[in-house]
């Protein structure tokens, strides 16, 4: 076939193909008005009885019955809190240190006596646990103050 024979062909094909198009929106923009004729057959209408509707409680069951054997969690015995005494420190004042060739020395009032204490030292279950120029840090019968200086 010769290159005309194939391009009338296909021009033949492309108008059946928007005709088609063209046609189908034509119906649906002027679709045909249908004459409904009356039924003359009545048929009777049967009512339904309506049945009441059941009330179903759901019961919580705690027991698994596909587990097996029944296995109860361990409770938990609340432990009973120890009040805290508060502990009365002695009266203690904090003088100031002496400071020589990288040894420090702490000059401390306990009870009206003073003491000298290096770092580490204790006198009456006060021990003393670090200070520097502004403050001491003691340890008395599991309590920890800092004392500033005075």
């Amino acid at each position: 076939m010769k290159k005309q024979h194939k391009t009338y062909i296909l021009i033949i094909a492309v108008i059946i193909v928007w005709g088609v198009i063209g046609f189908q929106i034509f119906g649906y923009l002027n679709p045909k008005e249908e004459i409904l004729i009356p039924a003359t057959n009545k048929q009777s209408i049967a009512r339904k009885k309506i049945k009441k509707k059941q009330n179903y409680i759901i019961k919580r069951h705690t027991r698994d019955p596909f587990l097996g054997k029944l296995i109860t969690k361990p409770t938990k015995k609340g432990r009973k809190k120890k009040v805290a005494e508060p502990v009365n420190f002695p009266p203690i004042i904090y003088h100031g240190i002496i400071e020589s060739n990288k040894r420090k020395s702490f000059i401390i009032s306990i009870n009206g006596n003073q003491n000298i204490l290096k770092i580490g030292q204790s006198i009456s279950d006060i021990k003393l646990l670090s200070g520097n120029k502004k403050e001491v840090k003691i340890h008395y019968k599991g309590n920890n103050k800092v004392i500033p200086l005075s």
